[in-house]
């Protein structure tokens, strides 16, 4: 992604190390020409790359001895705090714990998201921070050699030649499309957790590392009530979209939905101008999206382009695999092409804008019925959750099942809460949301700086701290619409004959509730292979598979490949299954 990749190994950098990075700098410009690229060596040791273009950039300022890279877009960061904590890892043998509290106060304060990176040559060492939700991913790794790190995936393979792909990551992320926690498909390559503050020493080659997850994991407020919550999260959500201050014109990403419908209302309401785009793609999937979208910017009188998108070309395969190595799924390679029009449309740059984490921070996230045990929460969530079903990625990795539930009740036993409920819903926030949207929102900034007002720190620990229970029947989030905008809560929900309005009507929503929980006991469990309807990529998608179904690193990988990389099994395959089949293959073979 744009922004900071480093590289630090205390016998010095290569010349052919060098020639390394050149190269695939030079791919990456040759296929974003839009992108600004620098090449830094503040000593020997050290090298530092960096990606930007007019809507993202890294700023760069200096303290003491001190060289510091960030990417926050509030570009006036340097604080007394994070003066400190520079001047405790100059005198500090142990810089770390000295450096936390005062990281740990400071970290609240910071709202947006952000990446920070500091170089002292002449002590050797680097400071490295992050924002309390992770949502720029960074990716590091730490061989004999040398101590990586970046904001791009792609640059950290570039540079290693020990990585190992993990057939249990693999399996997780063929039944999920991420990999839950912190890893990545290589075993080598881990990602910071939301809230880092590291240091590294390449003389002594030690690293310390401290996160502070629970600031995902925020505790709810009793005591309140409905009314007072809502007026602080509309004066709130209202004032981040105001905080968006920039000569970059703004596009809200407008579907059918809730989510980017806030965004636009909040916009309004503080009479910032933006311009609404959707997008209909090859399907003709979102033609219900497109309707509302439409209905949406005639009521607030703004300008609407819909786009319409054409069956993805190999090129958008390869050029988001190149990207995101995989992380950000294949299915969702024709949103380069959205990306792309509209960086047409805004040829300087733009400020993207979408409704990303509002079903998630705002919506009753506990499961529909009672989960009491960690079988009935495994079962229950990939029942809700699954592209394929644990038993067919198992097998077709050759691993045990029971490899990859053990796994993911680790992961769960970390979360501050015993109730398998709550875990649930603290899966669907640090999983779900980071590992899978945060992925995706980085995608966009290769073309935009892309910003959600629901992920700004501040709104996210409020929307938090509301009680699970207050946000029952997502009545709280119909009224926080209808505040935001009367008008647009009135619109039907696309795909949907009901609107946010008249669900504050208690025997309005007990019907529609009734309704969907009729659905939702007889809907069939989710990552079953079943007959599915010819769509656009189809064709493509199976004929790069079986291309590819006698590489022998696939046949090593894949011991359960033969059993369904065949043309009967993978037509019976959904979009979202097909899609996510090509991308384990694609990372195995490193062909798309």
């Amino acid at each position: 992604m744009p922004g900071i990749n480093c590289l630090i190994n205390a016998q010095g950098i290569t010349q052919q190390t060098q020639n390394t990075i050149d190269n695939y700098l030079q791919r990456l410009e040759a296929t974003f020409p839009h992108l600004q690229f620098t090449k830094l060596m503040p000593c020997r040791e050290v090298l530092i790359s960096i990606s930007q273009h007019r809507g993202y950039r890294v700023y760069t300022e200096k303290y003491r001895g001190w060289q510091i890279f960030h990417e926050l877009q509030d570009n006036s960061f340097l604080t007394q705090a994070f003066q400190d904590i520079l001047e405790q890892a100059e005198i500090s043998q142990n810089p770390l714990s000295n450096m936390q509290n005062r990281w740990n106060s400071e970290l609240k304060e910071i709202n947006n998201s952000f990446f920070l990176f500091a170089v002292n040559p002449e002590l050797h060492k680097i400071i490295l921070a992050n924002d309390a939700l992770a949502r720029l991913p960074v990716y590091y790794t730490k061989q004999k050699e040398y101590f990586l790190l970046g904001r791009d995936i792609s640059f950290v393979k570039a540079i290693s030649n020990q990585l190992t792909l993990d057939p249990l990551f693999l399996a997780l992320y063929l039944s999920l499309t991420y990999v839950p926690g912190r890893g990545t498909f290589y075993r080598e390559i881990d990602t910071l957790a939301g809230g880092t503050l590291g240091v590294y020493d390449w003389l002594t080659d030690e690293l310390q590392i401290s996160s502070r997850q629970e600031l995902r994991f925020i505790e709810p407020l009793f005591g309140r009530s409905h009314k007072k919550w809502l007026a602080e999260l509309v004066e709130t959500f209202t004032a981040i979209c105001v905080s968006y201050h920039t000569e970059l014109p703004k596009v809200v990403s407008l579907s059918g939905g809730m989510d980017s419908r806030c965004v636009a209302g909040a916009l309004q309401s503080k009479n910032i101008d933006f311009t609404a785009i959707s997008f209909l793609d090859a399907n003709q999937d979102a033609q219900d999206d497109v309707l509302i979208a439409v209905q949406t910017a005639e009521l607030l009188k703004k300008t609407h382009r819909v786009l319409q998108l054409s069956p993805c070309a190999p090129e958008h395969y390869e050029k988001l695999f190149s990207l995101k190595a995989g992380l950000n799924y294949l299915s969702v390679a024709m949103f380069l092409q959205y990306l792309e029009m509209i960086l047409a449309l805004y040829p300087e740059s733009a400020l993207f804008l979408t409704g990303d984490g509002g079903d998630k921070v705002m919506r009753y996230l506990l499961p529909d019925k009672q989960l009491t045990d960690e079988k009935q929460w495994l079962n229950y969530w990939y029942n809700q959750n699954a592209v394929f079903s644990p038993k067919a990625s198992a097998e077709l990795f050759g691993i045990q099942q029971k490899a990859m539930e053990e796994y993911l009740l680790n992961h769960i036993s970390t979360y501050p809460t015993k109730d398998y409920n709550y875990k649930y819903a603290f899966a669907l926030l640090a999983e779900r949301s980071a590992r899978w949207a945060f992925e995706g929102e980085d995608r966009n900034r290769y073309y935009f700086r892309s910003e959600t007002p629901f992920l700004d720190y501040q709104f996210y620990r409020l929307a938090m701290q509301i009680p699970m229970e207050q946000k029952k029947d997502n009545l709280l989030y119909y009224s926080f619409l209808s505040a935001l905008s009367p008008a647009l809560a009135k619109l039907r929900y696309a795909h949907h004959q009901w609107s946010p309005a008249k669900m504050r009507n208690p025997f309005y929503r007990y019907l529609v509730n009734k309704t969907r929980n009729f659905r939702i006991q007889y809907r069939k469990p989710k990552g079953k292979i079943n007959s599915q309807p010819k769509f656009a990529e189809q064709e493509y998608l199976i004929t790069r598979i079986l291309k590819q179904s006698e590489n022998p690193l696939l046949q090593d990988l894949m011991p359960g490949a033969k059993n369904i990389l065949n043309l009967p099994d993978l037509q019976k395959l959904s979009s979202n299954q097909l899609g996510t089949l090509y991308t384990c293959v694609s990372v195995i073979t490193g062909i798309v």
